[in-house]
């Protein structure tokens, strides 16, 4: 659809001006989108290789999406809400940061920053497999 937008609007004799205007769109259009798809990613590669040495991966965004993924497993409403979010639904901010989900997300962000899985670090690991 962007494309076809902005087809319908600039033409397609000027191509410098046709990939300007479809780089905009596309800015404006999907930026959000793919920052959040992006922030998601960052933060669990982060998480994965903080977990292999060992550590917990501690970041403020993380513990919340992590402690809304919580409840979402506990309460039906904050399941749809997560959800929203997950998949970038229209009106997903909205849904997110309703006061009473807010609260119970900043009630479990506590008992989520400690949260290791289960198993040995990656030099645990290979210590048994040597032995």
């Amino acid at each position: 659809m962007l494309l076809r937008d902005v087809l319908r609007q600039t033409g397609a004799d000027d191509p410098v001006a046709l990939v300007i205007a479809f780089g905009r769109a596309t800015r404006d259009g999907l930026g959000d989108a793919y920052r959040r798809c992006t922030s998601y990613t960052r933060h669990r590669l982060a998480e994965m290789d903080a977990h292999a040495v060992g550590r917990l991966y501690r970041h403020p965004d993380w513990d919340r999406a992590r402690a809304l993924a919580l409840l979402a497993g506990r309460d039906p409403d904050a399941l749809r809400a997560e959800r929203v979010g997950a998949h970038l639904l229209p009106g997903a901010g909205a849904e997110l940061s309703a006061p009473a989900l807010a609260e119970a997300v900043a009630r479990l962000v506590p008992e989520v920053e400690q949260r290791m899985p289960p198993g040995p670090a990656r030099e645990e690991l290979l210590d048994a497999v040597r032995a």
